[in-house]
């Protein structure tokens, strides 16, 4: 038996009083350390599964029904909380994605946040689907939750917030302090502003250092 499995085997049965807390009826699928970290589980048929990455300060709360939350393996994930609030929502990070600070909320009924391989984002980042409070018009919501679609490959610089209804292509890059709202963005370009827009196109980017 190998010193991660001991942990492994320890986290879920000396731990989960503490930092996991879920009814039997959801279901929690846990192969990494996690340090530092919470998760609270309320609702049926909900399913949260983190494959082996490296797990920092991670605080994951749900509240409603058929959820799910994967996180693929070789992920290294710091200061990352995630806000699930209604039903049938789905959050996917990719593989090999970098996080170092961000705020995940989705909201309202059937959304989904998709979050591709080897992405990068840095640190003070807000991903929302929904608007965070319901808006009425004839006593009808006027202001649903939206996919946001984050493709393969995407960095994302900090203090950025993506709003619902937001597409990134492959391969492209989110400058500082920018806000994109409701948009579909092509691959292979520099977002950036308040309201984000394209300013270069044609371009690619890698995670070393500059020269």
């Amino acid at each position: 038996m190998t010193y991660k499995t001991i942990l492994l085997i320890l986290q879920k049965y000396l731990l989960v009083k503490n930092s996991f807390r879920s009814s039997k009826y959801n279901r929690l699928h846990i192969m990494s350390i996690l340090r530092h970290s919470k998760i609270r589980v309320s609702g049926i048929d909900n399913s949260v599964e983190l494959c082996d990455g490296n797990f920092k300060r991670v605080k994951i709360g749900i509240d409603g029904n058929n959820n799910k939350i994967t996180i693929k393996k070789d992920t290294y994930i710091r200061n990352l909380e995630i806000i699930m609030q209604g039903s049938n929502h789905t959050l996917c990070i990719g593989q090999r994605t970098e996080i170092g600070g961000a705020t995940i909320v989705c909201c309202g009924e059937n959304s989904r946040i998709l979050i591709g391989d080897d992405c990068l984002l840095a640190s003070n980042i807000d991903i929302k689907s929904c608007d965070g409070h319901s808006i009425y018009k004839n006593n009808e919501v006027i202001n649903n939750s939206k996919d946001i679609i984050i493709n393969n490959n995407v960095w994302i610089a900090q203090h950025v917030n993506i709003l619902k209804g937001v597409t990134i292509g492959n391969n492209s890059v989110i400058g500082i302090n920018s806000l994109l709202t409701s948009n579909i963005f092509e691959s292979n370009v520099v977002i950036a502003g308040v309201p984000a827009k394209v300013i270069k196109r044609n371009i690619t980017w890698g995670k070393e250092r500059t020269l």
